[in-house]
Parts: C-alpha cells; sequence; structure tokens
C-alpha cells in the first residue's frame, strides 16, 4: 500500500481555508495554522492532508489549544544549519 502525498501552494491553501492571507500569517505565528514545508530552495508548499486535518479541527469547534498541539505534530523539521548552496558544474 502506497501512500501519495499531494502538495497545495498558497492561492489553493487560501481557497481551502477560506481565511484572508493576514489572518493565515498571523494565525501561523500564533502556531494556530500549519506551516508550509520547503520544496525547493525558494518553494514552499502545504502537505494536503495536513491542511484536510487542520479544516476537520476548524469544522468540529476545537480549542486553540488543540489546534496548536496538531499544528505542532505536523509541523515540517527544522535544521539549526543554513543551507548549502550547490553548485552546479558546467
Amino acid at each position: 500500500m502506497s501512500h501519495q502525498i499531494s502538495f497545495l501552494r498558497f492561492p489553493d491553501v487560501l481557497r481551502r481555508s477560506a481565511l484572508p492571507k493576514s489572518s493565515m500569517y498571523r494565525r501561523m505565528s500564533a502556531g494556530l495554522f500549519p506551516r508550509p514545508f520547503a520544496i525547493s530552495e525558494r518553494g514552499r508548499a502545504w502537505r494536503e492532508d495536513v491542511i484536510d486535518g487542520y479544516n476537520r479541527l476548524i469544522a468540529c469547534g476545537a480549542t486553540d489549544e488543540a489546534i496548536r498541539t496538531y499544528c505542532a505534530s505536523v509541523a515540517p523539521p527544522t535544521s539549526k544549519k543554513p543551507m548549502k548552496r550547490i553548485r552546479a558544474v558546467v
């Protein structure tokens, strides 16, 4: 059994969450909205299953603490090391 992971870009997440952009960023800062994953050096996207889980919590009327716990549990891994640039050999 294989799981296919789908990613959503920013406009799709805005549509699915029905939040204004500023509210989404404010909620992210407060730990009340899932953070995006790095899919390239500059590209970010959200896992579709994470956004669906978030929307289920909101629909159920979950408390802020329950939402914070969920967001922390699905947060992308972080690294203390700065990203290393890879040079293309031509």
